[in-house]
């Protein structure tokens, strides 16, 4: 069997230029033309504008933990789970053609050796799932809860701060005992790069640097 180079790579700010939860349900209430109250609450909630998205940011800052996307995913309470993977599939072409850090996509796609991927994302598993389809890498991501094939507007399990174990529970590897490159700009994630052979820390402001410390990791500076 050829041994691969294992990558563990978040997506939201890592991968791509977006927060790819939010950027679904806008693609997804856009793509049906209706919803208008809800496109309104996405704007008014997630706007760089918006004093409520500001105040929600300060809060996922100091708390570090999402709190904005259990809010926003009550909004797809009651549409088909097929409509939403629909949605997410068109969704994932669009991030590929236009929101790529291609910086970061250089440190794999450059390798030589043969690579393992495995998208670590704490965002909604539609996406994450057709990116890691047409990456031909493995995934773990957060669940939403679906009866009957309808979308309650809730998570069934998100795991959020929980990727190492949710790799270990889905793919049955222990991390700790595993040889691996882990990139990531999100600060939950920090025990898992502290772990990890080598780390990169995406950065997208220069002051955020000390936070990441004590990791001893390479930092790619990015603008989007």
């Amino acid at each position: 069997m050829i041994q691969k180079n294992l990558y563990i790579i978040d997506v939201c700010g890592t991968l791509f230029f977006e927060d790819t939860t939010i950027g679904l349900l806008r693609f997804h209430f856009s793509r049906k033309g209706k919803n208008r109250f809800r496109q309104f609450l996405m704007q008014a909630l997630t706007s760089k504008a918006s004093p409520f998205g500001l105040v929600f940011k300060l809060l996922e800052r100091v708390l570090s933990r999402h709190i904005l996307k259990h809010l926003l995913i009550r909004l797809v309470a009651g549409e088909l789970e097929s409509d939403f993977e629909m949605s997410a599939e068109k969704y994932v072409r669009e991030l590929l053609l236009h929101r790529k850090i291609h910086h970061v996509w250089s440190k794999f796609e450059s390798q030589t050796m043969p690579v393992q991927i495995i998208l670590a994302s704490a965002s909604v598993e539609p996406v994450i799932k057709y990116l890691a389809i047409t990456m031909g890498a493995e995934f773990v991501a957060s669940k939403l809860e679906v009866v009957e094939g309808v979308l309650t507007g809730r998570f069934g399990d998100d795991i959020s701060g929980r990727k190492e174990q949710a790799i270990k529970n889905k793919l049955s590897i222990n991390l700790r005992l595993t040889s691996f490159v882990a990139i990531s700009d999100n600060l939950t994630d920090k025990s898992l790069l502290m772990q990890a052979t080598k780390a990169v820390v995406v950065l997208h402001r220069d002051r955020d640097r000390a936070r990441w410390w004590p990791i001893d990791a390479e930092f790619l500076e990015v603008r989007g």
